[in-house]
């Protein structure tokens, strides 16, 4: 954009606009039967919105850890939760799940939500 005044000076200005993508899917339910429709619980990002997901980890409603793993690929059902704590199918209940996303800008962000494991 130029602008000249009356005595002929020229100024000019310009905006660069950057769009930074992000969008991130988490489901609210699951169901770990061995049917293969929804067996895993894992996190849903666009692609080129994100560099890694830092951590993902899984608690009980009495706050204990039972699943946790860092750096991991969404997208990718086998790289979250199978509804398993120490190799034993748990029961249907809620869950608690916490996940840090760094995004492509180097923002660094924590979510938090729950999640209803169904058998």
């Amino acid at each position: 954009m130029s602008y000249a005044n009356k005595e002929g000076c020229i100024a000019s200005a310009s905006i660069t606009i950057q769009i930074i993508k992000k969008g991130i899917w988490i489901p609210s339910v699951f169901s770990p039967n061995g049917d293969g429709i929804n067996d895993w619980f894992f996190p849903s990002v666009t692609e080129d919105s994100y560099k890694t997901i830092r951590k993902f980890s899984i608690f009980s409603r009495w706050g204990e850890r039972i699943f946790d793993k860092v750096n991991i690929q969404p997208n990718i059902p086998s790289e979250g939760w199978n509804g398993e704590f120490k190799n034993e199918p748990l029961n249907p209940g809620v869950f608690i799940y916490v996940l840090e996303i760094e995004w492509n800008d180097g923002k660094v962000q924590q979510l938090t939500g729950d999640i209803n494991l169904l058998r």
